[in-house]
């Protein structure tokens, strides 16, 4: 398996690979039996409070945010690396990913540090292929221990995580990729990861798509994804990135 390592960041936790490939793999789910207390679908359990003061509305998102980005300074901290299967650099008017070859992920990170999240940023096909897979990580610990929150431009979504470098992502909480009506196909996608405890849940906006328990990755830093299944290549804009408090 193919792994392009770009920056190593040291500090009290292990941070970031800050841009890595790695081949991608088929839509269905990796067939290796996942950790026991993994992979369990669960009901919605969290919603943001709306908390009140006697100045009026407290806006909760706009109070608790830990880390934005509109990716309109070029030196923000995001990579901009060109690699033989596409390229992660800043774009006009967002962050760019840009796949090239199919079956292959480029992700890239900001070099945080965070337990509990929630993490949102919207997502706009430019080009290229349907079967993709694109969206936000969190509790990135190194290029082999991460999560993967992830919709494809024709309507699937999934949860992904890799673990103890196990070759791929393998999905949890369904076998591979499902289908729903609320992601907008070659289009624009308002994304939400919220990893909470133990507790992942992806929105699609505004819209819960899955939530699944998994205890065992407990911090790391966030980011952002994107890849091809079939697809030759996908090109993916992300906009107005922001990691709030829960």
């Amino acid at each position: 398996m193919t792994r392009y390592k770009l920056l190593l960041i040291s500090s009290a936790v292990v941070l970031a690979v800050l841009a890595c490939a790695l081949p991608g793999d088929e839509r269905s789910a990796v067939e290796e039996a996942a950790p026991a207390g993994s992979g369990e679908v669960l009901a919605p359990t969290y919603t943001p409070p709306s908390v009140s003061s006697e100045g009026g509305e407290k806006n909760y998102r706009t109070d608790n945010i830990l880390f934005q980005d509109d990716f309109s300074d070029p030196n923000s901290g995001w990579d901009r690396q060109s690699y033989d299967v596409g390229s992660t650099d800043y774009g006009e008017d967002g962050y760019l990913i840009s796949v090239t070859a199919p079956n292959q992920i480029l992700w890239a990170n900001p070099g945080q540090a965070f337990k509990d999240v929630s993490v949102e940023v919207e997502t706009l096909w430019l080009d290229g292929g349907e079967d993709n897979n694109l969206g936000i990580i969190c509790r990135y610990q190194d290029v082999e221990n991460f999560y993967a929150l992830v919709i494809s431009s024709d309507g699937y979504y999934g949860i992904r995580r890799a673990l103890n470098g196990s070759d791929g992502l393998e999905f949890i909480g369904n076998n591979g990729m499902q289908e729903s009506d609320v992601i907008n196909m070659n289009g624009r996608n308002q994304l939400r990861a919220d990893c909470i405890g133990s507790t992942l849940s992806l929105y699609a906006n505004g819209e819960l798509l899955m939530q699944v328990e998994d205890d065992v990755l407990a911090y790391g830093d966030v980011g952002l994804i994107a890849g091809t299944f079939s697809a030759e290549s996908t090109d993916i804009l992300f906009k107005n990135f922001v990691v709030y408090l829960p």
